[in-house]
């Protein structure tokens, strides 16, 4: 019964799988949260709320630029290894041994792979960038919009006279009588 479902249902069975689906769940619903503080910022005017937006797009900036100098590494000359490493680590997930052609075939394969991820990657670090600025500058503008209201500086204290009555504002009739 299980395997009609899997089947009619075309859900593969293995964990990368679904340890893809997690973090992409994740990263989507950090997406919209960050969006959902990004929108209470501008309804509430309160220049805090826009941190997880910005936590968000320098953590997703960081990342793609460990990716960036990985895939830069792969074509600096470490493409052998490198595809080596990868095709190991599919045998063993996959528990798959692979023949000569099929090793051929796969490397072609990285190497055309590695080039359209290295394309993306510097278009959405580039996206990410520009974003990056943006939400800055509205962050910006939400923390000017509060002004304080400015203080005169420090001045000496106004003169003062101990024997200037200021407690009576009345002229008094005997001056002499205190």
């Amino acid at each position: 019964m299980q395997t009609l479902t899997s089947e009619l249902f075309l859900v593969p069975k293995h964990w990368t799988t679904v340890i893809a689906l997690v973090v992409t769940s994740v990263l989507l619903f950090l997406q919209i949260l960050s969006t959902i503080f990004l929108w209470l910022a501008h309804y509430k005017n309160v220049a805090d709320y826009v941190w997880p937006r910005l936590t968000l797009l320098i953590c997703l900036l960081v990342c793609s630029t460990i990716v960036l100098i990985l895939m830069a590494s792969f074509f600096m000359g470490k493409s052998k290894s490198m595809t080596e490493f990868f095709l190991s680590a599919y045998e063993y997930i996959f528990d798959d041994i692979l023949d000569e052609k099929e090793r051929i075939e796969l490397r072609s394969e990285i190497k055309f792979y590695a080039g359209a991820l290295m394309v993306l990657e510097i278009i959405y670090i580039c996206y990410l960038l520009f974003e990056l600025i943006l939400t800055r500058k509205f962050y910006k503008s939400l923390r000017n919009r509060f002004h304080r209201v400015p203080t005169e500086p420090n001045a000496p204290p106004p003169p003062y006279n101990p024997e200037y009555p200021t407690s009576d504002p009345a002229p008094k009739m005997y001056p002499n009588l205190r």
